[in-house]
């Protein structure tokens, strides 16, 4: 992982400076770029999982070639999107679990990123 500057934007007034993190050492920009690393986890099937804090989302990787595999997730507040993601892990079957702190809502994507199923704190999970 490498520290780099953010650009030189102006900032709007009492926005915060958090210097952005490569994975995997591109140079230019991508999904190798975050904003916020979060939880990293390894996959059964052995890629790399990183969850982008800022982003509200999970990027996945090829470990050997740090190639970009795919993106779950994002900020919103639909179906498999987030506004303060916890990256919980996998189960036996590949499958990801991810907690969305603000909305109380447990969101299950299966191994290859497709959202499968959520629920509320309020409701049984299926």
């Amino acid at each position: 992982m490498e520290i780099v500057r953010n650009a030189d934007e102006p900032l709007r007034r009492a926005e915060l400076v958090q210097p952005a993190r490569r994975v995997f050492g591109s140079e230019k920009e991508g999904p190798e770029l975050f904003g916020g690393v979060g939880t990293a986890r390894f996959h059964p099937n052995g890629a790399l999982w990183i969850a982008d804090s800022q982003a509200q989302e999970i990027r996945v990787f090829d470990p050997d070639s740090g190639a970009h595999l795919f993106t779950i997730g994002g900020l919103g507040d639909g179906p498999g999107e987030f506004r303060q993601i916890r990256f919980l892990g996998f189960d036996g079957e590949g499958n990801a679990f991810l907690y969305d702190h603000e909305h109380r809502r447990l969101s299950v994507f299966s191994g290859s990123g497709e959202f499968q199923r959520s629920a509320s704190r309020r409701c049984h999970f299926m």
